[in-house]
């Protein structure tokens, strides 16, 4: 169960994260390597177009995804280092402050009600490139807050960060038994507000 429900957050994340195919984020392959470690043998018993994957297949993508988040990995470093150099605060938007952010957003303006009982996922932290003439973007860095309810449901918060490391704009996922309900949060008259909201 854990596996789908692992997939399943890697997937909405990169959905709403606009997601490029650079990376296939890193619930996703933890969720990956840890099927393939508990014993998939032979036939992976993952179909396509009604043919079952071999695992010698299963193997030649993870090594190929492998390198592809090695590359990524690599152009994130040097992202956050040019950001940095151009006068971005990259320094203040780590992990703890990406939770923070994320739970005043999803508790003060969505009625998450995250509690103590949810547990929270590593963030999810993507530098963005400086513009084509070498400024800063708007958007300096797009983070994901990720909590799960020991019943299953969980929150997920998709926040965009500008240079000053501030959050100005936010889309929040609150999954109750089964269904999603999601909230639009924008920068108005210089404060964070909810712009939009309803079931998916």
């Amino acid at each position: 169960m854990g596996f789908f429900k692992e997939a399943r957050n890697a997937f909405v994340t990169a959905w709403h994260e606009e997601f490029d195919g650079k990376d296939m984020k890193k619930e996703f392959r933890d969720a990956f390597i840890e099927g393939w470690e508990n014993g998939w043998s032979g036939g992976s018993g993952i179909y396509e177009n009604g043919r079952e994957v071999s695992n010698a297949e299963m193997e030649r993508r993870r090594r190929a995804h492998d390198e592809q988040e090695a590359a990524y990995m690599r152009e994130q470093v040097e992202t956050r280092r040019a950001l940095a150099d151009a006068g971005a605060n990259v320094e203040a938007i780590d992990a703890a402050r990406v939770l923070a952010d994320a739970r005043d957003i999803a508790d003060g303006l969505c009625r998450a009600r995250i509690g103590d009982a949810a547990k929270p996922c590593e963030p999810l932290i993507d530098w963005r490139p400086l513009t084509k003439t070498g400024k800063l973007p708007k958007c300096v860095a797009r983070a994901t807050a990720v909590w799960d309810r020991p019943n299953g449901d969980s929150v997920i918060v998709h926040m965009g960060y500008t240079a000053d490391a501030r959050p100005y704009t936010a889309d929040v996922h609150i999954w109750t038994a089964g269904e999603r309900y999601s909230y639009k949060i924008r920068t108005v008259d210089g404060e964070l507000a909810v712009a939009g909201e309803g079931p998916a």
